[in-house]
């Protein structure tokens, strides 16, 4: 089963209640990764960035 962000948020509801349910989920079909395969934080926090100006 692949879980959508409208499946994680219900799911999410139902463990910890709506006060601390997550208001938005995105959902990457794959994350930037360094030559030795970690995944790379500063290149996430700079998407996120882009989309929000």
């Amino acid at each position: 089963m692949i879980a959508t962000s409208s499946v994680v948020c219900g799911w999410l509801w139902g463990e910890v209640g709506s006060v601390k349910t997550l208001k938005q989920i995105e959902v990457w079909s794959d994350l930037p990764r360094s030559k030795v395969d970690k995944v790379l934080k500063a290149e996430i926090k700079l998407r996120l960035l882009a989309k929000t100006n």
